[in-house]
């Protein structure tokens, strides 16, 4: 389905769910590597909208970008500092798939990548209540994404 994927997770050493995002972002590397999926793995240090840009610039195929970071109605953020956002750059991600464990990003952050014309786009509309040390949680935020790694079509991935 996709050759690259992105995966952006906040791993600031201030974060306070930063081993469950870590736990996450190694989840679906691993399953990227099983699945033949070039991964490029993106940290904090950075986790700005130039990077992002320059990442997606320099991939020419079809890709995945992931995100287990903290959200808004607008954006994606890693502290004070939107990475994605509705006014930076969400005209990158033209036919990607989209899938973050982020809260609010699936309001207005969805609408323009929607309208942007994003592949698919999965993620939250409110705030996402879990449990970080229960590891259980790490396969239920990343389980959708591994099933569309493994080959799975949305339809299946969604169930």
């Amino acid at each position: 389905m996709v050759d690259n994927i992105i995966i952006a997770v906040d791993d600031s050493p201030e974060e306070a769910y930063r081993i469950f995002f870590e736990s996450c972002a190694d989840s679906i590397r691993q399953k990227a590597v099983e699945a033949g999926v070039t991964h490029h793995r993106i940290g904090s240090a950075n986790l700005n909208a130039d990077f992002i840009n320059k990442t997606i610039q320099g991939i020419n195929n079809t890709f995945a970008f992931s995100a287990f970071s903290h959200g808004t109605n607008t954006a994606l953020v890693c502290g004070a500092n939107e990475y994605i956002s509705t006014t930076e750059n969400s005209y990158h991600f033209v036919t990607a798939l989209f899938y973050s464990f982020a809260c609010l990003c699936g309001n207005e952050l969805k609408d323009e990548l929607v309208r942007n014309r994003v592949g698919c786009f999965w993620g939250y509309q409110s705030e996402v209540n879990f449990c970080p040390e229960i590891p259980e949680f790490v396969d239920c935020a990343t389980i959708g994404l591994k099933s569309l790694l493994d080959g799975d079509t949305l339809k299946v991935a969604r169930e």
